[in-house]
C-alpha cells in the first residue's frame, strides 16, 4: 500500500470480480484459492483470512474490521491488517471504490451461518 492504514482509515474494497476455488466450510483452516477472472495467478488463504478479506468494502474503517475480527475470536493488529492488505494488493485482489459483492456466490452452509 502506499499509505499507511490508521485506525479511522477506510480499508480498500475486494475486488468483484474473484474466483473462488470453494466457500469456507467453517473451520477456517482449509486452503481457498482466488485470483481475479482471467489471471493465471491464485493466491492460497485460510477461510478465516477469506473470512477477513470479505470485510474489505471501502465502506468500514479499520477498526471496524479489527473489532468485527475479535467478534469472531480472531485477533488482528492494525499491522497485521495492513499486512494482509498489502498482500491482497500485491495479488491484484484489491478494488476501488466500494465492494458491491460477488454476484453469484452461494449460500453459506447451515454449519457456517451458526
Amino acid at each position: 500500500m502506499s499509505a499507511h492504514l490508521t485506525h479511522d482509515a477506510v480499508v480498500p474494497p475486494l475486488r468483484s470480480d474473484l474466483n473462488v476455488t470453494a466457500p469456507p466450510t467453517g473451520t477456517g483452516a482449509e486452503v481457498i484459492n482466488i485470483r481475479p477472472v482471467g489471471a493465471s495467478q491464485s493466491m492460497a488463504m485460510h477461510g478465516f483470512e477469506f473470512s477477513i478479506a470479505l470485510m474489505l468494502d471501502g465502506r468500514r474503517t479499520a477498526d471496524d474490521v479489527m473489532l468485527s475480527c475479535s467478534r469472531l475470536g480472531l485477533p488482528l493488529s492494525l499491522p497485521a491488517l495492513e499486512a494482509f492488505v498489502g498482500q491482497l494488493e500485491a495479488h491484484g485482489l484489491l478494488g476501488a471504490g466500494v465492494y458491491l459483492g460477488r454476484p453469484s456466490r452461494p449460500d453459506w452452509p447451515p454449519p457456517v451461518r451458526d
